[in-house]
């Protein structure tokens, strides 16, 4: 058995930590070399991308990048000898749209962001001011007001008012709020503005009549569609009831056959009766009207007269179609198929003055003038016609 010495012990502890401290030194040295690598580069009016090649044999750092960022790049021109790698990429990205950001053994390439706004140089720009109100006259709070073409921004306080800085003149303000319209107003070289926001009346509080009351949509417990004049006078239809098709779920509409002014055959959520007949009630500004597909209105055998033909679609105000029987329970038994309100529209008078316009569409094939065709034709006020052509210049008594 070996015995060791207190001389022998001594020296082995100091040459273990001799080595432990070798080491240290060589990963600080490793770590230093890493961090603080000298490059050297000589470019004359070289791209961007040769200085990154350059960079990487030299140090071994990759850059992260794309083409698209090196598009707006300008050529350098640059020389160093034993350049620290901070300082020489510094040099590089100096007056160029881009930055970088060192992470580990990478170089990362950043698009700087723009922090001015674009203002055409031959514009000036506006501070502008204003305030925000309803129909009231009530102050609103919390509106917000941005710049359209610059995307500048900011609500308005609870008194109502706003201020943004360094607008262009030809630039519009947005003016957003809940529960309101947006309005769009352009700026113009003006600097205050009173802006007055409509309530917006949303779907739920929309006006519906079911039987012999109205309600509103939020407030509506029965199964109700309504279709509104606008969705019926964007259909070329002569029957009202071929403006229905495809416009409420659970609804089926057909044309008994081809013939012009044919009767339509109107089901709803499906077929309830054998013998009885499956036609829905149809209500017109509360009075009942009948139209039995079964009754012949001409000497021929085949029914080819609606009654609903005599309706002027245009004249119709809206459409309710009723479905369950939370709807039709009003109308008892003759609502079974369900029901169809029709209601028409009302004489307006507005100042005084009693308005009536006739509109009929022609179309001709006129070979001498091809703005000719498909005109409308307008009753003037002396009550004869008149043919307004498309360009709206040219136009021929009837």
């Amino acid at each position: 058995m070996q015995i060791i010495t207190a001389g022998e012990r001594l020296k082995c502890i100091l040459t273990m930590k001799l080595l432990i401290l070798f080491t240290v030194i060589a990963c600080l040295e490793a770590s230093a070399r890493s961090y603080g690598q000298t490059v050297s580069l000589s470019l004359q009016n070289a791209p961007l991308e040769k200085a990154f090649k350059e960079i990487k044999r030299q140090t071994g750092y990759s850059f992260v990048y794309t083409r698209a960022q090196l598009r707006n790049t300008i050529p350098i021109t640059y020389q160093v000898k034993n350049g620290s790698l901070k300082d020489v990429l510094e040099q590089c990205f100096r007056n160029q749209p881009l930055s970088f950001v060192i992470e580990d053994r990478y170089i990362v390439v950043q698009t700087k962001t723009a922090v001015n706004s674009l203002i055409p140089f031959n514009l000036s720009a506006v501070d502008v001011s204003g305030k925000v109100i309803n129909e009231t006259g009530e102050p609103l709070a919390g509106v917000t007001v941005m710049a359209k073409k610059s995307n500048k921004g900011g609500q308005t306080n609870e008194r109502g008012e706003f201020s943004l800085k360094e607008i262009a003149e030809d630039d519009a303000l947005i003016i957003t709020s809940v529960g309101y319209y947006k309005e769009e107003v352009s700026v113009n070289n003006q600097s205050y503005f009173l802006i007055r926001l409509r309530f917006a009346v949303g779907s739920l509080e929309e006006t519906i009549i079911k039987g012999y009351y109205s309600t509103s949509k939020r407030l509506n417990t029965g199964s109700v569609s309504k279709i509104r004049s606008e969705e019926i006078g964007r259909q070329p239809v002569s029957n009202p009831l071929a403006a229905l098709q495809g416009s409420s779920p659970g609804l089926l509409v057909t044309q008994s056959n081809g013939l012009p002014g044919s009767n339509f055959n109107v089901s709803i959520r499906g077929y309830n009766s054998i013998q009885n007949g499956n036609s829905p009630l149809y209500i017109i500004d509360g009075v009942p009207f009948i139209n039995d597909a079964d009754v012949l209105t001409q000497r021929s055998v085949i029914n080819a007269s609606s009654p609903f033909n005599t309706i002027d679609p245009s004249q119709i105000e809206s459409i309710e179609i009723l479905k369950d029987a939370d709807a039709t329970a009003i109308y008892g038994s003759l609502g079974a198929n369900g029901v169809i309100l029709i209601t028409t529209k009302k004489r307006e008078i507005r100042e005084n003055k009693d308005r009536s316009k006739h509109i009929c569409w022609m179309g001709a094939d006129n070979k001498d003038n091809e703005d000719d065709e498909y005109f409308p034709i307008f009753r003037n006020e002396t009550g004869s016609f008149q043919k307004r052509c498309r360009n709206n210049h040219s136009c021929q008594r009837l």
